[in-house]
Formats: C-alpha cells, sequence, structure tokens
C-alpha cells in the first residue's frame, strides 16, 4: 500500500499533472485525484458555458483550470507554465484568432 502524504508546504510535493504548457502541484494525492477526475467535465462544461454567453468559440483550458485548481487545492498555490512559476494573482492576456475567412 503506498503512503499518502500531505505536504504542508506545496513546494515540496511530488504530485503534479500535467496539460499542455501548464504543471500543477498538489498537497495531497487525494487533491490530485480529485483533479483528475473532475477536470475533463469542468473544461466541457466551462467552455460550453462560456461559448454560450460570448457566442463564439474560445479556446481557454488554461484558464479553466487555472480556476478548478484554486477550487481543489486548499493548502497552497504552485503551478508552473513553460516552466515558469505562476504566482496566485496572475494576468491572462489572450489572443484574438480568425480561424476561418468569410
Amino acid at each position: 500500500m503506498s503512503e499518502n502524504i500531505i505536504y504542508n508546504d506545496i513546494d515540496k510535493s511530488n504530485y503534479v499533472f500535467d496539460y499542455d504548457h501548464l504543471h500543477f502541484y498538489f498537497s495531497s494525492k487525494f487533491y490530485l485525484e480529485k483533479f483528475k477526475k473532475l477536470y475533463n467535465d469542468f473544461l466541457k462544461e466551462e467552455t460550453m458555458k462560456l461559448k454560450i454567453k460570448f457566442k463564439c468559440n474560445l479556446y481557454v483550458d488554461e484558464m479553466i483550470l487555472l480556476l478548478l485548481y484554486k477550487k481543489i487545492e486548499k493548502r497552497g498555490f504552485k503551478v508552473l507554465y513553460d516552466d515558469k512559476v505562476l504566482i496566485e494573482n496572475y494576468f491572462i492576456n489572450f489572443n484574438i484568432s480568425e480561424e476561418s475567412k468569410r
């Protein structure tokens, strides 16, 4: 049986989930597994809400996953984007691109 360590100092954690350019660190295996269980449905639901609200296709997976992470992880915040540490009060910028011509 594997040991479920709880890291009060999230910087020492070995519980990591990778998604594209993001690396999420969790203080416990429980929080990591909860995130893994929820993230696909959470992405679909939140993307659909935004698509309906803004009446356009959106790719904001990183933003949505950061929201889910903050809902689940209660003992700290450690997320890397392209191996750079994000601060908890991060800033998100986006670009508008035209996928198809009229």
